[in-house]
């Protein structure tokens, strides 16, 4: 039943990276979760804490 999950995942990620690497905006004010006992996504929205050392350097670029 679980078997695919990795895939779905990876699947996921792939894209993201791609669309980083490649400079096409991402939207970064949602997290994305999936339900795999449900086969079901959830989208949550997150906002900038001017008090996170990550959230508040602007521009901030991945290692």
């Amino acid at each position: 039943m679980l078997a695919p999950v990795p895939g779905v995942i990876g699947t996921l990620m792939a894209v993201e990276a791609l669309k980083f690497f490649a400079g096409i905006d991402t939207d970064t004010s949602t997290l994305r979760l999936y339900d795999a006992a449900a086969t079901e996504f959830h989208t949550l929205k997150i906002r900038k804490r001017e008090d996170c050392p990550t959230c508040a350097r602007s521009g901030a670029k991945l290692a």
